[in-house]
Formats: C-alpha cells, sequence, structure tokens
C-alpha cells in the first residue's frame, strides 16, 4: 500500500463501531447535504435516517 492511500471503513465496520461505544450512526443521501447544518430537518424532510447501529 502507498503512504497515499486511504482505507475507507464500510458501512457495516462503522455500524459495528457506533454499537460498541453505545451512539448512534447517520448515513445522509441527497446534494448537497454538506450545506445543511440541522440533522433533524434531514430527517424532516425524509433525506435521512437515525437509527441505533447493531
Amino acid at each position: 500500500m502507498k503512504c497515499t492511500e486511504i482505507n475507507r471503513p464500510t458501512l457495516e465496520t462503522l455500524e459495528r463501531l457506533t454499537a460498541a461505544v453505545g451512539k448512534e450512526f447517520v448515513v445522509g443521501v441527497g446534494d448537497s447535504l454538506s450545506e445543511d447544518r440541522s440533522i433533524a430537518e434531514l430527517v424532516r424532510d425524509g433525506r435521512a435516517v437515525v437509527r441505533a447501529a447493531g
């Protein structure tokens, strides 16, 4: 592996980590989500789901 390569975790790995620390995991899909500051707004708009991993 080159030093410039980045290994990205899978969603399954992130869900397991989230469950291990007892937190919630959020995945959002849509246009310009990085510009939205409120996860609650995304959930209300149907663009995100918040659930406990595990």
